[in-house]
């Protein structure tokens, strides 16, 4: 906003300074042009004219010019599209109820304009087409160069006219009183301006600077098309720079916010007084209680270091949302919000959940008062003491708030109705951080230790006893407590509790776009490898064996390198014990293997090198034999399992079985895979099976995560690793 306005009739700046007349009789001073537009948003954004422009000649260019049209392929089309496309979301047409209602927690976002970003991106990239059609059809006939000149036209005329225009309306601004006075009130501008005139004299300034920038926008094009040049450069491009920069500069320079930086190392006196409490003792939340003024801004205590109950985020857990909407209404929700405790709703400092919720202060811009129509009696009855008071701001502590950590007794989860506040056993927090929390408790009989933070997948909790390494750590079930929070059972004693925040989304996630890079990477090394090396290699003995050499050791590493990534995730969803008998089904695998393989790959590969022409049959009696060993390692198999069973504790579970099982079951097409890879080898074209395997590789970890996430376990891990050429010993 700005904070004077110009006026045209005495071509002076003049300060804006007024009071506005308010519903209740008073008044409010105005010192600034806001008047309710999402100015300060996403929203808020200004591309420049000539911009515009050009993204626009971008579309239209081309069109008949066929030349012109194949240089920007399909792009002009789909950014063209996109534009449009974030036009209709941006606005809030009904064109976003596509996204709102048929994307899953798209409606948890209400703000369709960040869509403005999208579409300064598409006219971007439009506007650099247009620029670049400019470049080629210089000096050159068709559609192109004509309608550069019906724009510079248009631009030169428009501007002009509004220059004119705008004279004309600033001799006859008597005759034109009435009209600027509806819009003066049509447009709510009286929340920021006097009176019309005032309105007028700001609004002339604004369009006397698009007559100024359309006449520049026509002189540009008009330039692009006289043959002038300066070191190379034409003149034109150093003009649409300069004028791009002018048009951007002028319309935000002194428009946004300009702030003495020594604010940020101000501390204000009752932020710092609640930075001592918090440095004295165990954490602690604050909550405002709003009389108007929204004391400590929602989001202001990150700044320094305070925890808050409120929030502004878009995307908060509906969990918390709900919980908080059990104390007070949550309007602030429609906004991203959490909101504070309201006047008009005192009765909520009184609510238990924020005791649970460990907030010990109340910030408020005025009182909480004790009268009796507000349903509190005084002060000390509703266990509210104030502690401080400064300008404007006074600080009420909540007596009754639970600490951050506190052990509850019994074997069952705990209640906002059953909790017993006078037999809270002690625990203390040793370390706080966003991912992990480590407690420290001294339970004199069994029961939930109680943290309050807010639950959620992901969260994971390990306990240990008092005082011994990390290594003596055992995993323990995160129950959800009080509808918010997260509790572990304990046995009696002193222990120390570890929860870390590791959701298996968040590991999913990096290894889908881990996946995603490798495929990009494995794509490139085959046109890599198509076009310098493939030919090229034929030329010689020597090239062939250093093809044959490096393609297996390149794609073999970048095969492990998949395998490792995977295993971090596999290890996290089957945890110790499913890993375990994964591999121990894997060691098993490859006893038969070996059993079914050994030797004849160098048979293949060694007596049809020699003679190619025996090819066909040293496959089929190889393969035969393969097959053959695999059919009489069945009886072994089984055998094995048998004589394991009676004689080693534990026994092979069904889990176990079925994993082995199928992973045999992978021996048939292995075999034949095998085989084949040894004839690739024979005919000296070992990159066709290496980049096989490399596809096989990536189409096991996907098919793995899948059969993972589906709660398949080791038996579905198992399944795509059996399948053709993705042998889980690879």
């Amino acid at each position: 906003a700005h904070h004077t306005t110009f006026d045209p009739f005495s071509r002076a700046h003049q300060p804006l300074d007024w009071q506005q007349p308010t519903a209740d009789g008073g008044t409010a001073r105005v010192t600034n042009t806001f008047f309710g537009i999402k100015n300060y948003v996403e929203g808020g954004v200004y591309l420049g004219i000539l911009p515009l422009l050009l993204a626009g000649l971008g579309l239209l260019s081309g069109l008949r010019e066929p030349k012109l049209l194949a240089l920007a392929g399909p792009y002009r089309l789909i950014w063209g599209m996109l534009a449009g496309v974030a036009v209709l979301f941006m606005f809030g047409t009904p064109a976003y109820a596509v996204l709102y209602y048929g994307l899953p927690g798209v409606d948890q976002l209400h703000t369709p304009f960040r869509w403005a970003w999208v579409f300064t991106l598409a006219v971007c990239v439009l506007a650099g087409i247009g620029a670049e059609s400019l470049l080629r059809s210089a000096g050159k006939a068709g559609w192109t160069a004509q309608w550069v000149r019906w724009g510079s036209a248009a631009s030169l005329i428009s501007g002009v006219g509004l220059g004119l225009g705008l004279l004309l309306s600033l001799a006859l601004y008597d005759n034109i009183a009435p009209l600027v006075e509806r819009l003066h009130r049509g447009l709510n501008a009286t929340a920021a301006f006097p009176d019309a005139r005032t309105f007028y004299g700001y609004q002339f300034r604004n369009a006397l600077i698009l007559a100024g920038l359309l006449i520049g926008c026509g002189g540009v094009l008009w330039l692009s098309r006289r043959p002038w040049r300066w070191r190379g450069v034409s003149a034109w491009q150093g003009a649409a720079v300069l004028l791009i920069a002018l048009d951007l500069f002028v319309a935000t320079y002194d428009f946004n916010p300009q702030s003495d930086p020594d604010w940020l190392e101000f501390t204000p006196p009752a932020v710092a007084w609640l930075q001592q409490r918090m440095e004295e003792g165990e954490p602690f939340r604050i909550q405002a209680y709003d009389w108007g003024e929204a004391p400590l801004h929602a989001n202001a205590g990150w700044v320094y270091g305070l925890q808050d109950v409120r929030g502004y985020d878009s995307l908060f857990s509906k969990q918390y949302a709900d919980f908080m909407g059990q104390i007070a209404p949550q309007g602030g929700l429609a906004f991203n919000r959490i909101d504070p405790i309201a006047y008009h709703n005192p009765a909520a400092l009184l609510d238990p959940r924020l005791d649970l919720l460990n907030v010990r202060y109340f910030i408020t811009d005025w009182l909480i008062h004790t009268e009796g129509e507000f349903g509190l009696g005084n002060l000390e009855a509703a266990n509210l003491a104030l502690v401080q008071e400064f300008a404007g701001v006074r600080i009420y502590e909540n007596l009754d708030a639970l600490p951050r950590a506190y052990g509850v007794p019994g074997a069952t989860l705990p209640t906002l109705e059953t909790l017993d506040r006078t037999a809270l056993m002690p625990a203390q927090v040793a370390d706080y951080a966003n991912r992990q929390v480590v407690l420290n408790a001294d339970f004199d009989r069994a029961g939930w230790l109680v943290l309050a933070d807010s639950d959620a997948p992901g969260w994971r909790a390990f306990v240990r006893p008092a005082e011994a390494a990390e290594d003596a750590e055992t995993e323990v079930d995160v129950q959800q407590v009080f509808g918010n929070f997260r509790a572990v059972p304990l046995e009696a004693g002193q222990w120390t509790v570890r929860f870390q925040y590791s959701p298996t989304s968040f590991q999913v996630g990096v290894f889908a776009s881990f996946i995603s890079g490798m495929l990009v990477i494995f794509l490139a090394l085959v046109w890599f490898w198509q076009t310098f090396i493939s030919a090229a290699a034929e030329s010689d003995s020597a090239r062939r064996v250093i093809k044959n050499s490096l393609a297996p050791i390149i794609l073999n590493l970048f095969n492990r390198g998949i395998d490792f990534a995977f295993a971090f995730i596999m290890l996290r969803i089957l945890g110790p014990e499913g890993a375990g008998v994964y591999y121990y089904a894997i060691v098993i695998f490859g006893w038969f293997d070996i059993l079914t393989n050994f030797g004849l790959n160098t048979l293949l590969t060694r007596e049809v090198a020699r003679d190619r022409g025996v090819a066909w049959r040293y496959l089929w009696h190889t393969s035969a034999l393969r097959l053959g060993l695999a059919g009489l390692g069945v009886p072994v198999l089984l055998g094995f399992v048998l004589l394991r069973n009676g004689l080693v504790s534990p026994v092979l579970d069904a889990t176990a079985l079925a994993a082995i099982g199928l992973l045999y079951l992978g021996l048939l097409p292995n075999s034949i895979s095998t085989g084949l890879t040894a004839l690739f080898y024979a005919f000296e074209r070992a990159e066709y099976p290496a980049g096989l395997t490399s596809v096989s590789t990536l189409a096991k970890v996907t098919l793995g995560l899948g059969a993972l996430l589906l709660g398949w376990g080791v038996v579905g891990l198992a399944a795509p690793a059996s399948s053709p050429t993705a042998s889980p010993c690879s």
